[in-house]
């Protein structure tokens, strides 16, 4: 070794700090109905505690374990258009809406999250959604009057057969493009193209369970697996038989019971009423 030069084993001065070490809690990987995103906590906790963070805390804790794919990717069953808008406003404080993307399903969403709904800081938006919402509402109340008499005599039936629970199941007819409900006696429900929007951010029919609930004293709830199909699920199960007038309110009774929450949730309940 030339003269002068030490060696590193004999110099603490060339000798080199490792790299602190990386938090690998601070990474978070997420499956968003098939799309996965990678994030970190800062950024899903920048608007404070939401869904998002209480769900990586109490899985990570052991408390209430969550659902991961096959990758070990957290996975939640919504739309991963959505979140990918929803998950940029968590990282930049920034809302970016392209002109594709129908912004009633995206304050659902937020909402959904449990993340501060920009959209109510915003007056026009919000009044635009407002409107959107009442425009809905009327449009249900027709449909549900229009075919009232064979959901009445629907439910009529399975209240006589003492059935705790029924439900309307909806097809995709393909030839018209509509979904469809065959009932009894050859009655047949066509539901509007605005009755299956997206799975799982359907406002349409997220104010019609809200009718039957208000006005008809049913408890109702819709799913959907697929787009080819989806179901309105009533619950009968505090439902009696009586004397009435003939009409599906006389036969059931109301119950006190807590507004349960659905795959749908009526998280413009506020607005509906």
């Amino acid at each position: 070794m030339p003269e002068g030069r030490q060696s590193p084993a004999d110099s603490s001065e060339t000798s080199v700090t490792p790299r602190k070490t990386r938090d690998k809690d601070s990474i978070v990987k997420i499956n968003v109905g098939g799309e996965r995103f990678m994030t970190t906590i800062n950024s899903l906790s920048s608007k404070g505690t939401n869904f998002l963070t209480l769900m990586v805390a109490n899985d990570r804790k052991g408390t209430i374990p969550a659902l991961v794919d096959e990758k070990g990717f957290y996975f939640i069953d919504r739309s991963g258009k959505l979140f990918r808008i929803i998950l940029e406003y968590l990282r930049t404080g920034s809302l970016y809406i392209p002109e594709n993307i129908e912004k009633l399903q995206l304050s659902a969403e937020f909402d959904f999250y449990q993340i501060p709904n920009p959209f109510s800081c915003n007056g026009k938006l919000k009044q635009e959604i407002t409107e959107k919402v009442e425009a809905m509402k009327q449009d249900a109340q027709t449909w549900l009057e229009d075919n009232q008499p064979g959901i009445e005599k629907f439910i009529r039936d399975q209240c006589t057969n003492g059935v705790s629970r029924a439900s309307l199941v909806a097809y995709l007819h393909k030839a018209s493009n509509n979904y469809q409900t065959r009932l009894a006696g050859g009655v047949l429900l066509c539901w509007p193209n605005t009755s299956m929007l997206g799975r799982g951010n359907n406002m349409w029919l997220d104010i019609l369970c809200h009718i039957f609930k208000v006005d008809w004293g049913i408890l109702t709830t819709w799913t959907s697996y697929d787009s080819s199909s989806f179901q309105v699920d009533f619950d009968l199960s505090s439902t009696v038989l009586g004397s009435g007038s003939g009409s599906v309110f006389g036969l059931l009774k109301s119950w006190e019971r807590s507004y349960a929450r659905g795959p749908g949730l009526y998280v413009y309940k506020s607005w509906i009423k």
